[in-house]
């Protein structure tokens, strides 16, 4: 490591905590009082860091003390010192009142199902008296009861921006087309054409939901002129979805997360599709104007590194 400038050597964080209570203070009196000093201790440690920065702090010309141009620029550094210090105490004090408590998540399905649950189990093992609500609906319902206050975080994908709600992207999720292994689909040995896509996808999520509208928004940037017509079944979660193109149903485009064991039992392949390359983004909802929970707090501290 470098050495410090000199000037930054020769301070001390005694000197500067004396120097900060007498900028806020404006007597070097009452900073004696509050730091359980004697008045020519705080003169003496304030001459010293004056000394050591080769700069007056104080104008003493007065009758009160008021700090000079170069004390100014010190107090704003030393107000962001000490406010991290009380910072960072606030935090490990919350850490030890994590003793108890309720924890009000909501998710979409996809991050609630799959994403949260490995962190929810971490979690759990460090702060095992933290209990968990969890909320599963649509991305719009997350985003009504994160801004409504009824969960403090939500995991969903984007909607409206209000300014009550700060969305943060955290994940972004490929998707899939999947058919049941032994599928007439695979025997083609080649990618499906939009159209053989389209009659294939019998089974679909219901309007409103994420999954749909991604696939829906697809087929019309693929120049369709409509999505998948007429579904045989509309199924109101991910894993009947799942279930019911894995039992023979033809084809459906799934999150990866919802169909990874799958993939990797086999009762579900793979399917290729021209032009198919489809994401879905996910974010972290949380409210802009209230304060979290010491849990809430230790839960953002919990997530994985949030997408660039």
């Amino acid at each position: 490591m470098e050495p410090l400038p000199p000037a930054v050597s020769r301070m001390n964080l005694e000197h500067l905590k004396t120097f900060h209570y007498v900028a806020q203070s404006g007597s070097f009196t009452r900073a004696a009082q509050l730091l359980f000093l004697t008045q020519p201790a705080v003169s003496q440690q304030m001459q010293g860091l004056e000394n050591a920065l080769h700069v007056a702090l104080f104008d003493r010309s007065r009758r009160s003390i008021t700090l000079t141009a170069e004390g100014e620029v010190l107090y704003g550094y030393t107000r962001r010192l000490f406010g991290l210090f009380d910072e960072i105490g606030q935090v490990f004090q919350d850490l030890s009142l994590l003793q108890a408590g309720t924890l009000t998540l909501a998710a979409s399905a996809v991050m609630g199902s799959y994403y949260l649950p490995p962190l929810l189990r971490r979690f759990h093992k460090r702060f095992p008296q933290i209990r968990f609500n969890i909320r599963i609906g649509n991305s719009g319902q997350v985003f009504d009861w994160v801004a409504g206050q009824e969960a403090e975080l939500g995991f969903a994908g984007r909607t409206r921006r209000p300014a009550q709600v700060e969305q943060t992207l955290l994940y972004r999720e490929p998707y899939v087309v999947v058919t049941a292994a032994g599928s007439p689909l695979l025997d083609m040995h080649r990618p499906l054409r939009l159209d053989e896509f389209l009659q294939a996808s019998v089974v679909v999520r219901e309007k409103g939901t994420r999954t749909r509208a991604k696939i829906e928004e697809w087929v019309r940037k693929q120049g369709g002129k409509r999505a998948p017509s007429a579904p045989l079944i509309t199924v109101g979660s991910l894993e009947a979805a799942r279930d019911l193109v894995a039992a023979g149903f033809g084809a459906a485009a799934l999150p990866r997360l919802a169909v990874t064991d799958a993939l990797a039992r086999g009762t579900l392949m793979a399917l290729a599709v021209e032009n198919f390359a489809l994401n879905a983004d996910y974010y972290l909802l949380r409210p802009r104007q209230r304060k979290l929970s010491p849990a809430a707090m230790q839960f953002l501290h919990a997530l994985p590194p949030l997408a660039e």
